[in-house]
């Protein structure tokens, strides 16, 4: 395989950089396209004497072939380009502390996680933020080996990617729960991960994954944690109306698994009622609505009829009313 000659300084300066040998090893499969990551090997170890390569040998298996790195990193790639400098930091990292990438507040989440977990970062060779993913995570499984990242190479393993319906990279995935799409946040990853745990998550996290589509990923955290995380009132009053339209998919589908879920969220929203925009207002009312529970009936009465409304407001107040007494409600 020929290198680039930017490609080949750029191997040549991290040689001369590195102080010790480090390893990287083949997984080998059945899959023809080891034969491209093996060539991909042999190239880099006659421009870098530091790399010290070797083959494990699964022919007989399936699965795509991969360069595995310390462990809890597995590189299903060709790192040429822009991902080559990446791809030798993890090199590196096998041999360095990382622990100086990343700041002491990082670095204490990373080692919080204590559930086994695997990240999925989906890459190609053209995409311009993808190099930046990988070297943001990079440290992450070098500082807790609980986590592993897999990194698949969009552009040589398509059926991967179809297979996790990536239409965009760089792209993470955790679980079936959480994906993120674009630049991404190494404290919001880590939060997801802590998730895991059974924490609540921030309203940050909740409309990153609102606004990514997936609010049935994030019902099914939900009723996991068997509670409406009280970061929802910020997911209901915020100012972007495709984030509360979210919101109020996810509560439709909350509300029959959890109907007495939404207590606690509504006296917070209904707290500051007289504060929202008008808009706002609608959406509680039809949350209200939505909750099922008759205690609500007279703190929509008296909102609808102790202040002039908007008939669109009084129009889904009486929707809500209808909902919760099961009959047409005159205000």
């Amino acid at each position: 395989m020929e290198f680039t000659a930017v490609e080949r300084d750029a191997v040549r300066s991290w040689n001369r950089y590195m102080d010790h040998e480090v390893p990287l090893v083949l997984r080998r499969t059945a899959d023809p396209r080891s034969e491209t990551l093996r060539d991909f090997l042999e190239t880099l170890m006659s421009l870098a004497d530091r790399v010290r390569g070797g083959v494990l040998e699964e022919k007989e298996m399936p699965g795509l072939p991969a360069f595995l790195i310390g462990g809890a990193w597995r590189y299903h790639g060709l790192p040429r380009a822009m991902e080559l400098r990446p791809f030798l930091d993890l090199l590196a990292f096998q041999v360095e502390s990382p622990a100086q990438a990343w700041p002491e507040s990082l670095r204490v989440a990373a080692l919080g996680v204590e559930n086994p977990a695997t990240l999925k970062v989906f890459v190609t060779p053209q995409c311009p933020h993808c190099p930046r993913v990988v070297q943001d995570l990079a440290p992450l499984p070098f500082l807790n080996p609980k986590v592993q990242v897999v990194l698949v190479d969009g552009e040589l393993f398509p059926e991967e990617a179809r297979e996790y319906g990536i239409r965009a990279v760089p792209a993470v995935v955790l679980d079936e729960y959480f994906r993120w799409t674009g630049p991404v946040r190494v404290a919001e990853v880590l939060e997801a991960l802590a998730r895991r745990e059974g924490s609540d998550m921030s309203p940050e996290a909740m409309v990153r994954m609102l606004k990514e589509g997936n609010a049935e990923g994030l019902a099914r955290l939900m009723i996991a944690a068997g509670r409406v995380f009280p970061g929802f009132v910020e997911v209901i009053s915020h100012p972007e109306w495709s984030v509360r339209l979210g919101g109020l998919v996810l509560a439709e589908e909350l509300v029959s698994k959890m109907p007495q879920g939404f207590g606690e969220i509504l006296s917070a929203l209904w707290d500051r009622m007289y504060e929202w925009p008008e808009a706002v207002q609608g959406d509680i009312l039809y949350l209200t609505g939505l909750n099922g529970d008759p205690e609500w009936v007279g703190e929509i009465q008296s909102f609808l009829e102790g202040r002039n409304v908007s008939a669109d407001l009084v129009e889904v107040g009486r929707e809500a009313l209808e909902a919760l007494l099961g009959r047409t409600s005159p205000v």
